[in-house]
């Protein structure tokens, strides 16, 4: 459960609450920072340009996508569908109450799924399957999305993302 806000082209701010317990990522179009408050620890990573690059980089860099990045990118479409070998409609589910497409990709290791309201054409749901390399069940992560609001004002305060004290920095 968590919610992100996003200064398009190179802001965003995200507050996640997991099993794992509360984390914090922040994107100021020069560093990356992530928060685990639950271990009290932190780490910052270079990553400058947009919010594309950013998730590019980290992706090439550390091997792993942020958390819905897929759909904070500036060019959502363009990112997701990179690398996609099929594609199907696979057909209309209710997410949360909203009647969405549900849709169906394929792409070398990896298979995700993507619903979309028919209405207002925005994301609801979107889950990734990740081949285990051990031979076991696919690892899988699913993210619902709610309570959209485009072109709501963003203040500063609201896309900083700090450190708290005492917390321990972390390679």
């Amino acid at each position: 459960e968590g919610s992100v806000v996003v200064r398009r082209p190179d802001h965003l701010a995200a507050q996640l609450k997991t099993s794992k317990g509360a984390r914090k990522i922040g994107f100021d179009g020069k560093q990356l920072t992530i928060v685990d408050l639950a271990a009290g620890t932190h780490s910052t990573a270079t990553a400058a340009g947009d919010i594309d690059r950013a998730v590019s980089g980290i992706q090439s860099i550390y091997g792993v996508t942020p958390p819905v990045a897929e759909l904070l990118v500036n060019r959502p479409k363009a990112h997701l569908l990179t690398g996609v070998k099929t594609g199907k409609h696979v057909g209309t589910e209710s997410i949360g109450g909203v009647v969405c497409d549900h849709l169906a990709f394929e792409q070398d290791g990896l298979s995700w799924q993507l619903w979309v309201a028919t209405g207002d054409k925005l994301p609801r749901r979107i889950s990734f399957a990740y081949p285990n390399g051990e031979g076991g069940a696919p690892l899988t992560a699913t993210a619902t999305l709610s309570q959209w609001k485009l072109d709501a004002p963003v203040s500063d305060a609201e896309l900083s993302v700090k450190a708290p004290s005492g917390s321990r920095a972390l390679e």
